[in-house]
């Protein structure tokens, strides 16, 4: 197992201050931000017991609590900690994790429930591996599942999938995030050290099917290990993430605190749930794939009626079963709250003719209420002079299929916007080397069917 430099933008920047001294609204949640051994942690609502932890073992810095991650947490008022760990050593991985929540239920008098929590895991590539070795330290897992401890509730990994000793427990629920163009974690590139060579796609359904795990594989499209193509800024994947969190951990946590002691997660192998099965077909030049693999001939089926002759994935609920045949077949999230509009997440402007050439980058701001007095960051923005060539790109919470464009200031729209699955790129000309840019988007329209939305970009270039 080689150790990789790529690290991925995903984590939550938790804060650090204490609980509010102020008594909240009974109504309202009550969170609280700290450190616990020196880690951050959050904890969504402190009137109510914690019932998970979820815990992030990557390297991390992404912006302030990334929603999917967050909202599945506070649903089941999961204690979230980042801890990052290393593949090499499970037993002390799995032993920091004990020891920091033994100190968050110091730290949390009024939640000793805290110390014996059973646990979520989620890492990113070599932090994938760290995450399935850990999840199978005897600390954690016994060997034999009919016996504790068992704290595992889930792992979930982000391009990477591998074998043993890096393999979580079989009995334990498994998400593996997949990607089509990446080297390290794309369905059809092999897993990694494997001797014989065999795909992620054969061992994880190897795994599902002969093996009886309850593993979930989903590609996604545009993710690129831990990143993006291009640096497009893709955030699709905690979506899913979310839904098949929320369906394991509604049937899978203990039905009261812990406070008695750790709970005894139950042995999935052959779990009822669903199946899903699917071909890998490449280079079918259709978006958001381009050329890259994607799954065809998507199918599911409860697992009692499950009579296709191809080896299967397992899902743990109709629902999951549903939104991973949507997101598998046409590579787009469907609607999870339909009546919530398409959100920005975020705009940057990219000097030069190629898009998809991800050099000096300046951030702009990016509003969905064109009518706001929005903040005009002070960027360079690479024009150079009259007739440059830019491009902003304009990344959103689900994938974009329209929308239109019109400019002010210092440079004019070039061409008719283009976009790629969650992210809308506007080719721009410049019309002098600085001064103020705006961009006002509309009919901006959702691949999933919600409603157009509108949005405004603002920036002062220098």
């Amino acid at each position: 197992m080689s150790l990789r430099a790529l690290t991925l933008a995903l984590a939550i920047a938790l804060g650090l201050a204490g609980a509010s001294a102020a008594a909240p609204d009974a109504s309202e949640p009550n969170p609280w931000r700290g450190k616990i051994n020196g880690y951050d942690a959050y904890l969504p609502d402190l009137a109510k017991p914690a019932r998970a932890a979820f815990i992030n073992i990557s390297p991390v810095w992404l912006p302030d609590g990334e929603p999917n991650w967050r909202a599945a947490a506070a649903e089941f008022n999961s204690i979230q900690l980042d801890l990052p760990l290393t593949y090499s050593d499970p037993e002390g991985n799995a032993k920091k994790i004990l020891d920091t929540l033994r100190a968050a239920a110091r730290r949390l008098p009024n939640h000793p429930e805290i110390e014996n929590l059973n646990v979520v895991l989620f890492g990113f590539s070599v932090g994938a591996a760290a995450a399935g070795g850990t999840a199978s330290s005897p600390l954690l897992s016994n060997a034999d599942s009919r016996l504790p401890p068992q704290r595992v509730l889930a792992v979930i990994g982000l391009d990477e999938l591998d074998q043993p000793p890096y393999q979580a427990p079989a009995w334990v629920p498994q998400l593996f995030l997949s990607d089509p163009d990446d080297g390290f974690g794309g369905l059809l590139t092999d897993v990694e050290d494997a001797n014989p060579k065999i795909t992620h796609d054969a061992f994880a359904r190897n795994l599902a099917a002969k093996a009886g795990a309850p593993l979930t594989l989903i590609s996604q499209p545009g993710h690129w290990h831990g990143g993006s193509v291009h640096g497009y800024q893709h955030r699709i994947d905690f979506r899913f993430l979310r839904v098949w969190l929320e369906e394991v951990l509604k049937l899978r946590l203990p039905a009261t605190p812990p406070l008695a002691g750790p709970a005894l997660a139950p042995d999935w192998r052959n779990h009822a749930g669903w199946l899903g099965t699917y071909d890998v077909a490449v280079r079918t030049s259709t978006q958001p794939w381009g050329d890259g693999e994607r799954m065809v001939n998507v199918a599911i089926s409860p697992r009692d009626g499950y009579h296709d002759p191809r080896p299967f994935i397992w899902l743990p609920s109709e629902r999951a079963a549903k939104v991973w045949r949507a997101y598998a077949a046409t590579g787009n999230m469907p609607p999870l709250t339909p009546d919530e509009p398409m959100t920005p997440l975020g705009a940057f402007i990219r000097p030069g003719s190629d898009p998809t050439a991800k050099v000096n980058d300046a951030m702009a701001a990016v509003s969905s209420d064109p009518g706001a007095a929005a903040a005009l960051p002070s960027v360079n923005c690479g024009f150079g002079g009259v007739g440059a060539d830019a491009s902003v790109l304009v990344a959103f919470d689900r994938a974009i299929k329209a929308g239109e464009a019109a400019s002010e200031g210092v440079a004019a729209v070039d061409a008719p916007p283009e976009f790629w699955s969650n992210v809308m790129i506007i080719r721009l000309k410049s019309l002098a080397s600085a001064g103020r840019l705006k961009l006002t988007l509309s009919k901006l329209t959702p691949a999933d069917g919600g409603q157009p939305v509108d949005a405004v970009v603002t920036a002062s270039c220098r």
